[in-house]
Parts: structure tokens; sequence; C-alpha cells
């Protein structure tokens, strides 16, 4: 365990941390950029804290299940505790900068502006969105990511392996496996790591009301589910609102998107940020009137939103694949033609 930050702290620290990679603001999108779309969905009443990013050539390994999470990137590195502890990046940022695994240094945090009580953190039923310039992709066609679930003592969502999701071909196109130009991860209970650092007893857990003091656990990586988190349901996490539910297996806890920004998606983060302000709103309301029926009702409409939402993404996409046909048809009758 390291020592113990506040709340206030700690995401100044991860704050400080973002601004120094190379990920230009959310309002700074360009068309061409890649996008990490992260989607916190309404599995359970547990938050994630900056979902921090890097491309990688597939050589940087951030955790590996079984071993000390002081073993990797680097040994001695104290990124993963300080990740599944507090959520601060800046060691992990610091680690990938200097990884030769890392070409470009392409790294970034997608972090929500809302959050709760202040903080940059995605709510349930929330989207964030990061953006960083590309530089010849197929040099880093791997993604990693980290993220601390909050509240708890050191858990943690990431993949260990670092050739699990390669997002760019060899010619530095994106791998579409959706069908609508964007590379999809989908995080489950499975996907739920501990590092292995703090016991899992509530007590000092960080953006929890519970108190108390933190007990070093010296243990090992772990990979146990939401099990961990079971005793922190009927606690309250920072914003002072009771933790309900917790993360059920099979369903997504989280989405990430990877794609090239268009000048659709540039509209679409517009809408989303406007949108994201009034559902962290509704959400809170529900949750702080601990009504399940409330919050049933919340989880069927923003269902609903989320469909209608990826309805319209398909509409885009079948247009921009029937005007791109009409586009090659008029090349070739004019070829004909000549």
């Amino acid at each position: 365990m390291l020592p113990r930050l506040s709340t206030a702290v700690a995401l100044a620290a991860t704050t400080a941390a973002v601004a120094l990679t190379p990920a230009p603001a959310a309002d700074a999108q360009a068309v061409g950029d890649i996008q990490v779309r992260v989607t916190r969905s309404l599995n359970s009443d547990f938050t994630l804290t900056p979902l921090w990013f890097g491309f990688q050539n597939g050589g940087f390994d951030t955790f590996t299940v079984g071993q000390k999470a002081s073993s990797l990137p680097v040994s001695g590195s104290d990124a993963l505790e300080l990740i599944a502890e507090d959520g601060i990046v800046d060691a992990i940022t610091r680690d990938f900068a200097a990884s030769p695994a890392a070409p470009g240094n392409r790294q970034g945090a997608v972090l929500a502006p809302a959050g709760f009580a202040g903080a940059p953190l995605l709510e349930p039923g929330e989207t964030a969105v990061a953006f960083v310039s590309p530089i010849n992709p197929s040099r880093y066609p791997f993604f990693s990511y980290l993220s601390m679930i909050v509240p708890s003592n050191d858990t943690f969502i990431g993949n260990g392996n670092p050739e699990a999701h390669r997002v760019f071909d060899e010619n530095s196109q994106l791998i579409d496996n959706t069908g609508y130009g964007v590379h999809k991860i989908t995080i489950t209970a499975e996907g739920i790591y501990d590092s292995g650092t703090e016991v899992n007893n509530t007590k000092g857990a960080a953006f929890s009301q519970v108190g108390g003091t933190a007990t070093d656990e010296n243990g090992l990586v772990s990979n146990p589910g939401p099990e961990n988190l079971s005793n922190l349901i009927g606690t309250n996490d920072g914003a002072g609102l009771t933790v309900l539910r917790n993360i059920k297996p099979g369903p997504a806890f989280a989405t990430i998107e990877i794609s090239f920004v268009t000048e659709r998606d540039i509209r679409r983060n517009a809408r989303i940020a406007e949108r994201n302000e009034r559902r962290v709103v509704r959400i809170a309301q529900a949750r702080a009137r601990r009504s399940a029926a409330a919050l049933a009702r919340m989880e069927r409409q923003l269902e609903r939103e989320a469909r209608a939402e990826e309805r319209e993404r398909q509409r885009e996409a079948r247009d921009a694949a029937r005007a791109q046909r009409q586009t090659e048809r008029e090349a070739r009758r004019a070829q004909r033609q000549a």
C-alpha cells in the first residue's frame, strides 16, 4: 500500500498526468485523429476512475496474474499499485513514455468532466472520449488500458496480455470488428482484477466513506471477478450515494470503442456531452431515492437511448457505404466513356 492520498489530491495528480500526454483536449479533436470512447454501462453502481490507455507494439506489459504488481511494466514500478489503489495514472504515463515498446508515445486518459462530486470519474450510463493524433499506427498496433473500480481497495480493469487487442493492421488501417468503422472491446465481470497490494476489507478504500486505515497485503495480482467488491454493497461512495448493486457476470461492465474521427463524430461527441450531463443528474436522483423501481425505469430508458444511438450509427455507416458505392460507379462510368 502506498501512502493514502485524499480524493482531491489523487485526482489532481491524475489530471496533471493526463495534461502531460500527447492527447489533445476533447474540444480540440480533428478529423483523422484516433478517438478512444469509453462507456460505463448500467451493470452495477460501481464507477471507473479515468481510464489510461496506450498504443504499443505488443511489448508493453502492464501486469501478469500470479506476479507482484511491482514486477511490471518495469521491475520495481509503482504504476499498477497507484492505479489500483487510488486511480492515479502519472506512474503508468511515465513508464509508458520511457518504454521502447511505445513508439511515438501515443497514450492518454479518458475522463468524464461531469464525474461525481466534481471528480472526473465515469458513472454508470456515462460515456467519455479522448483523442490522440496518429503517427503511422502500424508501429503501435496493440491497445492497452487500466482503470480503478471505485469504491474499492485495489480492484481494477485492464489487459494483462499486451497483444490481447490488436486494433491496427500492417497498413495502419483500423481493424473494424463491428461493421461500422469501430474496433470495440467489451469488459465484463470476468475482466476484473485485484492488484494484491491492499487487503479487501473496505478500510481506507479510495472514493469510499467507510473510513479507517488500509492494510498492506503484499500479495499477487489475481483475477477474482466482482467478489472483491461484495463487502462494499450497502456502503456509501465518495459522492455519498449508496452502492446498491454489484457487477453482474455476463453483461458488459464497460466498453471501449476505438476509431478515426469523422465529421459525424465531432457532432456526435457534442451530443454525447450534453446527454451525459442529463444522465448523471437522473441516475443520481434515482440512486438518492434508494428506489429499485426508479433504477429499473432509468435502466430501461437509458438502454432505449443507447439502442437508438446504435441504430443511428449503423444508418450513418450504411449511408456512407452507399455514397462510396455511388462514387465508385460514377468513376467506372467515366472511365468507360473515356
